[in-house]
């Protein structure tokens, strides 16, 4: 089996179970939402561990050059946030 067929697909943060593990992939918001997440340190290559689901979405986001930081985002927010989920 070639090493493209084991990738996981990026999915989306909302979708993630409580526990699941991965890297930020990709951010689908622009503007002060962006902003605002990337200075509270969820942005590309970030590693997160999803807290909570449902109509918030509990995060610990933990970046190279910043310590661990749990976020609350709306679902809406959440379903924008692709993950690619850490192997086992």
């Amino acid at each position: 089996m070639s090493a493209s067929a084991t990738q996981i697909e990026p999915r989306p943060l909302a979708t993630l179970r409580r526990g699941a593990t991965g890297t930020v992939a990709q951010v689908n918001i622009d503007g002060p939402d962006r902003a605002l997440l990337d200075s509270m340190g969820l942005r590309i290559s970030a590693r997160v561990r999803v807290c909570h689901t449902g109509r918030t979405c509990v995060v610990v986001a933990e970046g190279a050059d910043r310590c661990p930081c749990r976020l609350g985002l709306e679902r809406r927010l959440a379903e924008r946030v692709m993950i690619a989920p850490a192997t086992a």
